[in-house]
């Protein structure tokens, strides 16, 4: 027979184990729900490189306006060639409001009239009550407060007058 002594002593370990698994499984939950790694959301900013009739390639980049955490540019420079497109990717972390500014960096061929127009991105990241986040982009032009559907650049090669000379 088990004496009284013994099955209070197995009364206790199980409420000690007990106590542990429970505790052990709320700290878990907790720290699962604090865990930011899984929650982001991504953005893609498309740019279009308008034909010029060359085959120079043209670079793109893109900065944040402000020193910005929690996002993450995967690529900040964008190498085209006339006629082509690409597209900036960026993902974010905590809402927000994340502004960049993307422009053409000025080459070195005399023969090409480069397009210096900067634009802005602004970038709204919201989350809901279940934690999924959403993001919103609008673009503008440099001189304009007034949305614009695209980044398009267009460069212009420079036509290079002939001399035949003389005609009889």
């Amino acid at each position: 027979m088990i004496s009284y002594h013994k099955i209070k002593a197995i009364k206790v370990l199980f409420s000690v184990f007990l106590f542990i698994s429970v505790f052990i499984s709320c700290c878990q939950q907790v720290f699962a729900d604090n865990d930011q790694t899984d929650r982001h959301v991504s953005v893609s900013i498309p740019v279009e490189m308008a034909g010029s009739n060359s085959t120079e390639e043209f670079i793109v980049k893109i900065e944040p306006t402000f020193d910005q955490e929690f996002q993450s540019v995967e690529n900040d420079e964008l190498h085209l060639k006339a006629d082509s497109k690409g597209e900036f990717l960026i993902s974010f972390t905590v809402p927000g409001t994340y502004y960049y500014e993307i422009y053409q960096v000025r080459g070195n061929n005399s023969d090409t009239i480069y397009d210096d127009t900067h634009y802005q991105a602004e970038i709204f990241v919201t989350e809901d009550d279940s934690g999924k986040m959403f993001a919103r982009t609008f673009i503008y032009n440099e001189s304009s407060d007034e949305k614009i559907e695209s980044i398009s650049f267009n460069n212009e090669l420079k036509i290079k007058s002939i001399n035949t000379g003389d005609m009889i």
